[in-house]
């Protein structure tokens, strides 16, 4: 091997320390720091931060040993042969993960997920709880929502010509900073007027999608805000 050679090994190995150490500072999955439970979703944002190290050092070592393999058939062949093994590892993980949640799912299914309406918008959540816990981490909750005053509901149905309305949803932590946004697009009894809908409940079922590059923030999550679309 020469000089030169080894000297861009050295410096590829020291890039991939410096890549570890900062992938167990941010997040991932293996034996990267352990985040601390949520009040509401429990260990799920530290089993899917300690995935995502995991998955992250996989691919470091993968993209290591293929560093330098030389454009022939042999190193082609090389090349497939690593794949192949990072592939076995990837899936070995992807079922580990899968388990991990289906243990955890268990304590969560049933738990009230906090929420929050802004006011003005017709309606009131009286139920949110946790109904699944799906293989890649996301949440399903079954929520109540009660009609309070129809009338914002019915204007807004009016101007789309459907029996759907929406709201945002937003997914606050305990600093009132926002983790994420989506919307809630809820169904209302084709032709009922005002009378008949105020005082109505609805059930329906909202997801959360866990945001992997927001994982710490997901440890600090408070409540969910519905908001005006």
């Amino acid at each position: 091997m020469s000089k030169k050679t080894n000297l861009r090994n050295v410096a590829i190995a020291a890039c991939l320390a410096v890549m570890a150490a900062g992938l167990i500072s941010c997040g991932g999955s293996g034996s990267g720091k352990k985040l601390a439970e949520n009040a509401v979703f429990g260990d799920l944002p530290n089993i899917m931060y300690q995935y995502n190290y995991q998955d992250s050092v996989f691919k470091a070592e993968r993209d290591k040993a293929q560093e330098g393999l030389p454009f022939s058939e042999s190193g082609m062949k090389k090349g497939m042969k690593i794949e192949k093994k990072y592939d076995e590892k990837r899936k070995a993980a992807k079922e580990q993960l899968a388990a991990d949640l289906q243990k955890l799912k268990t304590s969560l299914v049933g738990r009230d997920v906090p929420t929050e309406v802004e006011a003005g918008l017709g309606f009131e959540i009286t139920s949110c709880k946790i109904a699944e816990v799906d293989e890649t981490g996301g949440v399903s909750v079954e929520f109540v929502l009660k009609i309070t005053d129809a009338t914002p509901l019915l204007k807004q149905v009016g101007m789309k010509y459907s029996n759907f309305f929406e709201c945002q949803t937003s997914m606050v932590d305990k600093s009132g900073d926002e983790i994420s946004a989506s919307y809630c697009k809820v169904k209302l009894p084709e032709g009922a007027n005002k009378k008949a809908l105020n005082g109505l409940e609805i059930t329906d079922k909202y997801y959360i999608g866990i945001a992997s590059n927001k994982l710490k923030q997901w440890v600090e999550f408070e409540k969910i805000k519905f908001v005006s679309y």
